[in-house]
């Protein structure tokens, strides 16, 4: 995963053609340390505009969304969010992750119960959907806008908050529904 860390290194090691292989780990052989790394290394590989485009193609996001699921470890559910995110940077990655069922493990993920690693890997791949119209609404019928604004409360670590408001003001740009629902929810909060 340290490897893929770096741009360079990360066109290279696409080049020798080792992502195909990073999803394949990331199925239901493999132990779960061994795909926190795949899902690590695929996070930062996704960095890379090009490889978004190849790793969705080599079948990952399926595969990123089961490590999202209710029981799996949290360095698990952190990582797989994580490549998530990334590859939400890439509008038809927008598209595929919603349509495999993304956005609701992803909400369920902001809860209290989700350590704030977690917390932050779902926040932010929630906001990078939420660049897409569509996925905005689906966003908010999921329930992530009044989790999202308790995540800004004073129990939550400066990082989560910061991607939380970040998300927000994400699904309130250009969706008037949403900023209702934003306004609605600190209301709620608040009194």
């Amino acid at each position: 995963m340290n490897l893929a860390n770096n741009a360079e290194n990360g066109v290279t090691i696409a080049a020798a053609g080792a992502i195909p292989h990073l999803v394949r780990l990331l199925g239901s052989g493999p132990p779960p340390d061994v795909k926190i790394e795949a899902a690590g290394a695929l996070r930062n590989l996704a960095v890379i505009a090009d490889n978004r485009i190849t790793i969705a193609a080599a079948g990952s996001i399926p595969h990123l969304v089961q490590l999202l699921q209710q029981g799996c470890p949290p360095e698990v559910q952190y990582r797989g969010a994580g490549a998530l995110g990334n590859l939400a940077a890439n509008s038809d990655n927008q598209v595929a992750i919603a349509a495999a069922g993304a956005i609701p493990q992803l909400v369920q993920l902001l809860g209290p119960g989700s350590p704030p690693d977690v917390q932050i890997g779902a926040t932010t791949a929630l906001m990078n959907l939420a660049f897409s119209a569509d996925n905005k609404v689906i966003i908010a019928a999921a329930g992530a806008i009044p989790l999202l604004v308790q995540l800004l409360g004073p129990g939550s670590p400066p990082d989560v908050q910061r991607i939380a408001g970040g998300a927000l003001e994400q699904l309130a740009d250009r969706n008037a529904d949403n900023r209702v629902a934003t306004a609605a929810s600190r209301r709620g909060i608040s009194e």
